[in-house]
């Protein structure tokens, strides 16, 4: 069985969410505080009715005593916890950004996918907050941006695909926690019944293809759902370029004839075949 945290503990992990600049502000101003009301002189007790009180203030006085110092190491300690998870996002989101034509993504745990997600959400400009494996509801990531949640549900299933129970459930959720939208990522496909839920139901799928380009540009927004103009490689993600066979491009210069123009083009020069990587 898992083992019962501490309040000690589990305000740690909170504070680690928050930039470490909360943490250590945090810690400056516990400290002044509790510094100062543990300077206090208590009042001493003037008859048998001020006895319950005084050994009240003296409670309190002995709890500022040690929390002066208790409370302080832990919001410092979760400042640098703070500190450590975004270098290692950061670290995690630019080595695979560098690599994507190795595929770095299908070897992958799943903790260090959820770690890429959000480390792109918060260069999105959203406020991540990760659930511990999915705890809450399904859910692995809680976005916030200008007061909207959004739920994230991170599938590293390089092999198969996302099927529509999985939407389904991020929609129960989604209603459960009066979410505006969500989101589900995943390192491989989803099926076209998926697909067509997930459109018809406030919910953005994001493949594995989508997810390189994503990453690989991080100007791209999340909810960006235009085709793009120009085919990208299946492989890497890149944008491909496009090469004209000869002869159609000599029958598009010899003519003027909008027929022929028309017959060109239906010879198959904008089809995928024609262009290269």
């Amino acid at each position: 069985s898992r083992r019962r945290r501490s309040i000690l503990e589990d305000l740690v992990e909170v504070v680690s969410y928050f930039h470490w600049v909360v943490g250590v502000s945090l810690a400056v101003v516990t400290y002044l505080f509790l510094h100062w009301y543990v300077g206090l002189e208590l009042p001493a007790a003037k008859d048998i009715s001020d006895i319950s009180g005084d050994m009240l203030s003296g409670l309190f006085h002995g709890l500022a005593n040690v929390g002066q110092y208790v409370l302080p190491f832990v919001f410092l300690l979760g400042a640098g916890i703070s500190v450590f998870n975004r270098q290692k996002r950061s670290k995690l989101y630019e080595t695979t950004k560098s690599s994507l034509a190795n595929d770095p993504m299908g070897n992958m745990s799943w903790q260090e996918f959820e770690l890429l997600i959000g480390e792109y959400l918060r260069r999105q400009g959203y406020s991540v907050r990760e659930t511990a494996g999915g705890a809450d509801g399904g859910v692995d990531l809680v976005l916030n941006k200008e007061g909207a949640i959004y739920l994230v549900q991170c599938k590293q299933w390089k092999a198969y695909k996302v099927g529509v129970k999985v939407v389904r459930e991020l929609l129960g959720v989604m209603a459960g926690k009066g979410a505006a939208g969500g989101y589900v990522v995943t390192s491989g496909q989803f099926t076209a019944d998926s697909i067509k839920f997930a459109g018809e139901n406030r919910i953005q799928l994001i493949d594995g293809g989508r997810l390189k380009r994503i990453i690989s540009n991080t100007h791209i927004p999340l909810n960006n759902t235009k085709q793009q103009s120009e085919p990208l490689c299946p492989k890497c993600g890149s944008k491909m370029e496009y090469e004209q066979p000869r002869k159609a491009v000599e029958q598009v210069s010899s003519s003027a004839d909008v027929r022929s123009i028309r017959s060109v083009v239906e010879q198959g020069i904008f089809k995928l075949e024609n262009y290269v990587w």
